[in-house]
């Protein structure tokens, strides 16, 4: 019985006075075993430990002598100041302060949340490895990110997520939510962050859906740089090229830019596919109040433009020129404009000859 009694204090003694620093501050009850040749120990009803800055609170913790490593069960919190850390279960490695969080993990801190069902933390190198139903929650930013397996190292300000990621931020005063989706998302948390999307980039913002290869977006500058094969759709409108840029006005679509090979087709007859065709060195395309408002065209600009009379098709122009503008009326292509050094071929609604469009 005396051994009974004394093997719970033994037991806080050799925690209190590991190499490791890790010290039991509180426990209701605590009960010495051996399991399998090793011997543990468990505290059990509001455990509290300390190592360091770090304390950890439970419901339960055992202790294995021979592995080195605390597993804290039911209601686990590590607090280390900065962070907060909570999960179903926690296996703990005193030595290399390493903590090993399974089950409804979730990691804070005073501008960032981190949410997962496996997550591994190192407080030496402040290197985090999540699994499993990832989701990251920028509150400075308002931006979030999902995925099923990601990387966080605090010390580079980055966060890196693949398969099925997702990035998502909210317009709370329009339906204009920006939802980017890739299967590799980067999130570099530095003073201008910026989330890198890469492979099977979609992008879908109001009326615009766009894909590309990779794609960057600054949520201060309000940016989207879309490169490797870029291909966007507004409404009745598509854009290509070999990189375009977008801008947002807060979270409201304004402008996008369209370089390298640009190329902007608008449809002009539903029936028979045939389409306004805009090509230049640049494109700007002009959104007001989520409509297109105009389109322009700057260096060796082309064109093919059909023309209407109300709804009375009246054939097909093709031009060149410095610069050509298309403008829109109620979100339908009303007007063209061409200026400098133009060039050009009209071909009415009832030419049955060949057409030709030479650039």
């Amino acid at each position: 019985m005396r051994r009974f009694l004394l093997f719970p204090l033994i037991a806080f003694l050799l925690i209190a006075s590991t190499d490791q620093g890790l010290r039991l501050i509180h426990a209701d009850k605590s009960v010495g075993t051996k399991q399998s040749n090793e011997r543990i120990r468990m505290f059990t009803g509001m455990v509290h430990f300390q190592q360091d800055t770090l304390n950890m609170f439970c419901d339960q913790a055992v202790f294995y002598d021979e592995q080195n490593r605390v597993e804290f069960i039911g209601n686990v919190l590590i607090d280390a100041g900065n962070k907060r850390i909570r999960a179903l279960k926690i296996d703990y490695y005193p030595d290399s302060r390493l903590a090993v969080c399974t089950g409804r993990v979730r990691i804070r801190t005073a501008n960032d949340s981190l949410y997962s069902e496996y997550f591994s933390y190192n407080f030496k190198t402040e290197r985090a490895v999540a699994e499993t139903d990832i989701y990251i929650l920028d509150r400075t930013n308002q931006v979030q990110i999902w995925g099923e397996k990601g990387i966080s190292e605090p010390q580079r300000k980055l966060s890196r997520i693949r398969q099925k990621a997702r990035l998502m931020r909210i317009d709370t005063t329009a339906n204009d939510t920006l939802h980017i989706t890739s299967r590799i998302m980067e999130y570099h948390k530095t003073d201008d962050p910026f989330a890198l999307a890469i492979d099977s980039v979609i992008i879908h913002q109001g009326k615009l859906t766009a894909r590309c290869d990779t794609a960057i977006y600054f949520p201060n500058k309000h940016e989207i740089i879309l490169r490797k094969n870029p291909d966007a759709e507004y409404e009745d409108n598509r854009l290509l090229g070999n990189k375009m840029t977008v801008l947002l006005d807060s979270m409201r679509l304004r402008q996008i830019f369209i370089s390298d090979q640009a190329r902007a087709l608008s449809l002009a007859d539903s029936i028979t596919g045939d389409e306004n065709i805009l090509k230049g060195k640049l494109i700007r395309f002009d959104i007001y109040h989520n409509q297109p408002r105009q389109i322009r065209s700057v260096g060796n600009a082309s064109s093919i433009y059909y023309l209407k009379n109300e709804e009375e098709k009246q054939g097909v122009n093709f031009a060149t020129a410095d610069t050509i503008d298309i403008f829109f009326k109620e979100g339908k292509v009303d007007s063209i404009h061409i200026q400098g050094g133009v060039q050009g071929i009209y071909y009415p609604q009832n030419y049955k000859g060949e057409k030709k469009f030479e650039e």
